[in-house]
């Protein structure tokens, strides 16, 4: 929805005569955004890990069946989807 917002302002104001108007109407919960905070905020990340340890991490997942006591092959395939995807792991489990 933002990068549909954001197009769709760019072209109003692309779109826009001299006296200001625009064949594109405005959005109409504008003004609930601005005074609601309608989106959500992420929090910025701020752990990652060092590439010097990425080789141990990846081994570490790979070796998951001796040290873990869930549904290994789901566990192994979701962390290793959040670390190459860069998925926050509230948007890796909702996937389908």
């Amino acid at each position: 929805m933002r990068v549909l917002r954001a197009i769709s302002n760019f072209m109003r104001e692309e779109m826009e005569d001299e006296a200001g108007r625009s064949p594109m109407p405005l959005w109409p919960i504008k003004h609930k955004q601005q005074s609601k905070r309608f989106w959500n905020k992420e929090t910025r990340r701020t752990g990652w890990i060092k590439p010097e340890y990425l080789k141990d991490w990846w081994g570490a997942t790979e070796r998951l069946p001796g040290e873990y006591q869930g549904d290994v092959d789901t566990a192994r395939d979701y962390l290793q989807l959040i670390l190459l995807s860069g998925l926050r792991r509230r948007e890796a489990t909702q996937l389908d």
